[in-house]
């Protein structure tokens, strides 16, 4: 009896293994940082610099230190021109990510200079500085959900035709896109990035169409979300898995493992206590029998 409880568990435990393995085999599998070639050390360390500044940039900026801010942001701005185009990052990533920097200088020295203004362009120089150093698990991967739920709620109001609820909801899609587009710019392919610009313009002409053009606009829709599952390593049905949104999901996965062998370990010991596998010897006498 012991022994086959022992096969019972065992049994289950090689189900599970099967299962896990099935399951991360089916996942979609993690985008390439584009390009592939890795910074030389020199880069490294600039790279590594700069996003140490654009980090203190965005906390500047959100405790509204707008003097100390601009200083930063000068400091950016030289760490910026050390960066050289050398096959670790594109021209276009290159380009965008000074473009972001140039653009904060501006906002920053505005005459009609707003706080909040000021933390959308902290936020895009920290994404993309970030997107240089973490290539395989950069910060703005965080905003999937978030354009995957605007994607939605443009779908249901073009659906009952509500423009206006559409437009606002278009125009919260179009502030999270303009946030990660320079570090989609430093870790995807510009072609991606084309696209979804081309899919936002021709959205932005739909809603603002005297009559909405409904089979268009949800055609587009779904074009577009099918496109960033792409860029996003993701899909449709991860969006509505009640799993934790985390960096390391790996360690989710075995942290589950791990509770469920030692539930099955558990309910093999009872079986064994509740039934050992052997009858137990009662001496009539002593019980009365």
């Amino acid at each position: 009896m012991l022994f086959s409880s022992c096969r019972r568990i065992i049994g289950l435990l090689g189900a599970w293994a099967i299962f896990t393995s099935a399951a991360v085999g089916c996942a979609p599998a993690p985008k390439e940082a584009v390009p592939a070639a890795s910074m030389t050390p020199v880069q490294m360390k600039t790279a590594e610099s700069l996003n140490e500044a654009a980090e203190q940039l965005y906390k500047l900026s959100e405790q509204g230190k707008t003097t100390e801010a601009r200083i930063e942001l000068e400091q950016l701005g030289e760490l910026a021109t050390k960066l050289t185009y050398d096959g670790s990052i594109t021209i276009e990533g290159l380009h965008a990510l000074t473009e972001t920097i140039t653009e904060a200088k501006k906002t920053y020295a505005s005459v009609s200079f707003s706080q909040d203004e000021g933390r959308f362009a902290a936020a895009k120089i920290r994404l993309a500085a970030d997107a240089l150093t973490h290539r395989g698990q950069p910060m703005w991967l965080q905003y999937y959900k978030l354009i995957k739920d605007d994607l939605k709620r443009i779908e249901t109001n073009v659906a009952a035709r509500k423009k206006l609820e559409a437009l606002l909801d278009y125009n919260k899609l179009y502030r999270h896109m303009s946030t990660i587009r320079p570090a989609l710019l430093i870790s995807r392919a510009p072609a991606e990035v084309a696209k979804l610009d081309s899919l936002l313009v021709f959205m932005r002409k739909g809603l603002g169409a005297p009559t909405l053009d409904k089979p268009n606009l949800l055609q587009a829709s779904e074009e577009f979300g099918k496109t960033i599952d792409g860029i996003f390593g993701r899909s449709d049905r991860e969006a509505f898995l009640p799993l934790p949104d985390t960096q390391e999901p790996i360690f989710w996965s075995l942290g589950v493992g791990a509770f469920i062998i030692g539930v099955l370990l558990f309910a093999g010991w009872r079986m064994f206590r509740l039934k050992p596998g052997y009858d137990t010897v009662r001496n009539k006498k002593r019980e009365g029998f």
